[in-house]
């Protein structure tokens, strides 16, 4: 019907609107044939009859288009206009006594399809006791904490928090007074700070109100970090942070000049105490020596553009340093190993589905391949132009031999960066005084990394535990220096991605425990929490949930690995939906039953 009513009036007046010229012209030519109208003076008329529509014709548009985005905000609204399944404020916010006691009576959970997936489960916790749930696959362990948590509304029975059905209670409550931790925790598109103050953030703004909300100070944020186990992490996110001038953070800014004076103080400590000790992972800086984990056009430069005339990605095309490398006769050696990094590089991609793990080891950019195959095949039929060259040389200048293996580093061309890196200090001093700020022990590199300044070097990839024995010398000299928070705040504002695309699943699980370590609720939910840790990492959870979380936090837990089960005050195992052994850990193996057989498997 509303089609109908709308193609309908929009066909009456297009009708109309043609109907209008028809008659003026019969009527205006009759006029015109008797002589009583000039034919200009109908030609005006009929202009400014037309002009007449246009409005009208605007106007029925946005009736039309008014109505339909009417039509679409009510459908819209209708969905979502249903009642919630929790309560989600109550006026007044309860104030639920107690320190999470728990107990679950005779609570079923049904599908509206019909799928019995929790069946008369009845268990009972008190304040600060610890319970791991445990079960085959698909026997109802996340669906019974989710149900906890008031995340799935159950069919029958009941679930108290200190005496009170969570029925009752409302989300605000809810949020404040536990803490979940998912196997898969959704990480924000953000900063590491603002992942880490979201629960802290959402359980305090849920009773106090949004403009009452006051953040954390450091130490508390660090410490919630350090007791995850991700500590560490951030602290290399900041060591890997380029600090300069005009950075989003006001703390940056104002204290860049002194963090850069403390990096400074740092580097020759570094290099007296740590340095034979790590110098099997590090590459430190040294104008004599060909430095092989930087590229080619750093080791020639011995230090960072100034000008961005001379910035690296650009500097291939830039004419004074071109002559600069045609008067020391590297011109025709940096082509040919331009050239030779892309045969080298179609020749092991021809073939192959997934080119990306070759390109890793290859200085072509991903979007230049297609440019890199028409300058060979110019190359081969000796048809060059001045953008191959300039190609192949930027290629070469990008070389970086311990990260670009597919070729080797010609002899010859090593010892003429060598030789011309002393040669280009007093060409730049001649030529362009400001194009380059040369490495020196004493100042500070801009547009390298905090780690690469305290170095005055750079760590060598591929090399095992390099980075938790390069952490552990770092941070002992952050802290006798007095910047490791300043470090630290540079590291919580790193960027983790789309989803925390950027960490690994052990980084967002650490993250996620850290969330509920700031937030401090009384209650910690974990469905298998520790999935994606190491040995050690989940070593470091457990031994935070036996001391400092014991008598302090209810913990339900569910356990994907039984190496640190025992510690647990009761141990509750599920099959099929239902809660079919429930008891401390020695217990459960004198009764020999499913718990012994999760353990010890089937005789």
């Amino acid at each position: 019907r509303w089609s109908l009513l709308k193609f309908g009036i929009k066909t009456v007046n297009n009708y109309f609107v043609s109907l209008g010229p028809f008659l003026v012209f019969i009527y205006g030519g009759y006029l015109v044939m008797n002589g009583q109208l000039g034919l200009g003076s109908m030609v005006a008329f009929l202009s400014a009859q037309e002009k007449l529509f246009d409005p009208w014709k605007e106007l029925i548009d946005f009736y039309q288009v008014y109505q339909d985005a009417s039509v679409r905000y009510k459908r819209t609204m209708q969905y979502f206009d249903v009642t919630p399944e929790f309560l989600l404020e109550a006026p007044p916010v309860e104030k639920l006594a107690g320190k999470g006691a728990i107990e679950v009576k005779n609570l079923s959970f049904t599908t509206p399809e019909g799928h019995v997936l929790l069946n008369n489960i009845n268990l009972k916790l008190a304040a600060g006791e610890h319970m791991a749930l445990v079960g085959f696959s698909g026997s109802g362990k996340s669906t019974l904490i989710q149900c906890m948590a008031k995340m799935y509304q159950h069919s029958e029975g009941a679930i108290l928090i200190d005496d009170v059905d969570i029925a009752d209670i409302s989300k605000n409550t809810i949020v404040n007074r536990i803490g979940y931790i998912s196997q898969r925790p959704f990480i924000f598109t953000g900063t590491v700070a603002e992942n880490l103050l979201y629960a802290d953030r959402a359980a305090k703004e849920a009773i106090d109100g949004v403009e009452n909300y006051k953040e954390p100070d450091l130490d508390r944020m660090i410490l919630a970090l350090q007791q995850a186990g991700f500590f560490v992490d951030v602290m290399r996110f900041g060591l890997d942070s380029i600090v300069e001038s005009g950075d989003d953070h006001s703390f940056i800014e104002s204290g860049k000049e002194q963090i850069e004076a403390k990096v400074i103080n740092i580097r020759p400590k570094f290099r007296e105490r740590f340095g034979k000790q790590l110098a099997r992972y590090v590459e430190f800086y040294n104008n004599t020596e060909y430095l092989y984990h930087s590229s080619l056009v750093e080791n020639l430069i011995f230090g960072v553009p100034a000008h961005r005339d001379f910035a690296l990605k650009n500097i291939a095309s830039n004419e004074k340093f071109c002559a600069f490398l045609q008067e020391n006769g590297l011109t025709k050696l940096l082509e040919n190993l331009g050239a030779e990094i892309t045969r080298a590089t179609l020749d092991l991609l021809a073939g192959l589905d997934n080119p990306e793990l070759i390109l890793e080891h290859s200085p072509i950019p991903t979007d230049q391949f297609e440019v890199a195959e028409k300058s060979l095949l110019r190359l081969q039929e000796d048809t060059t132009k001045e953008k191959d060259s300039i190609f192949f040389t930027s290629l070469a200048l990008q070389f970086t031999p311990a990260i670009h293996t597919m070729v080797s580093l010609p002899l010859e061309l090593k010892n003429r960066i060598l030789e011309a890196r002393r040669l280009l200090r007093q060409w730049v001093a001649e030529h362009c005084p400001e194009a380059f700020n040369f490495y020196s022990r004493e100042t500070y590199i801009h547009g390298q990394s905090l780690l690469n300044n305290i170095f005055f070097g750079r760590a060598k990839l591929g090399m095992p535990h390099a980075q938790e024995k390069i952490n552990q010398a770092i941070i002992q000299l952050l802290i006798e220096e007095d910047v490791l928070e300043k470090v630290a705040h540079i590291g919580m504002h790193f960027e983790v991605g789309s989803a925390g695309d950027r960490l690994s699943g052990g980084q967002r699980q650490k993250l996620a425990i850290s969330r509920v370590l700031l937030k401090n609720p009384s209650i910690v939910i974990m469905d298998e929490a520790t999935s994606a840790l190491d040995n050690a990492s989940q070593t470091r959870i457990q031994r935070l949930i036996d001391t400092r979380w014991k008598k302090k936090r209810t913990v339900v837990a569910v356990i994907h690995r039984m190496d640190d089960i025992e510690s647990f005050d009761r141990i509750g195992v599920m099959k099929a939906g239902k809660l079919v052994e429930i008891g401390t850990y020695t217990d459960l193996i004198e009764k020999k039953g499913i718990f012994h057989e999760l353990i010890f498997g089937k005789k």
